[in-house]
C-alpha cells in the first residue's frame, strides 16, 4: 500500500513550487519521488487544495445492499441451496469461491458436502504384485 504523504509535506511542496524550485530538488529535500511532487503540484493547480484523496477508494462490492438483503433472505428461507444456485438465481457476476468468502464474512458457514459413494465396480487402487 502506498505511503500517505502528510499534509505538512504537501504544503511544503506547494510552497517551494510557487517559488520556482525544481521538482527534483524538492523531492530530494522532502524524501519523496519527483512523481509525487508533480502529482501534488498538478492537484493544487487544478483544485486549489492539497488534501489527500483517500475516501471512497478500493475495490467496490459487486453485491449491493439491496441484493445482499435478498440473498440473506433466500438463504434463511432455503438453507440447502448451493452457491451455484444462488449465483444463477440472482445473476451474480461472481465466482463460487468469491460468494463463499463473501458469505463467510457475514457469518455464514458452508454446509456439509454431499458424501459421494465410491463406485463398487471401479478399482480405486492397484495392488502391489509380490515378487518371488
Amino acid at each position: 500500500m502506498p505511503k500517505v504523504i502528510s499534509e505538512e509535506k504537501r504544503n511544503d511542496i506547494v510552497f517551494h513550487k510557487e517559488r520556482g524550485v525544481e521538482s527534483k530538488k524538492i523531492s530530494v529535500f522532502l524524501r519523496v519521488t519527483t512523481r509525487v511532487v508533480d502529482k501534488i503540484w498538478e492537484q493544487y493547480q487544478k483544485t486549489g487544495n492539497t488534501e489527500n484523496k483517500i475516501h471512497n477508494c478500493g475495490r467496490k462490492s459487486v453485491i449491493s445492499k439491496e441484493l445482499e438483503r435478498k440473498i440473506i433472505d433466500e438463504i434463511k428461507k432455503t438453507p440447502d441451496k448451493t452457491l451455484l444456485e444462488l449465483i444463477n438465481e440472482f445473476k451474480l457476476p461472481i465466482t463460487e469461491g468469491g460468494l463463499s468468502k463473501w458469505l463467510c464474512k457475514r457469518g455464514y458457514t458452508f454446509k456439509k458436502r454431499q458424501l459421494i459413494q465410491p463406485s463398487k465396480n471401479a478399482q480405486t487402487f492397484k495392488k502391489k504384485e509380490k515378487s518371488s
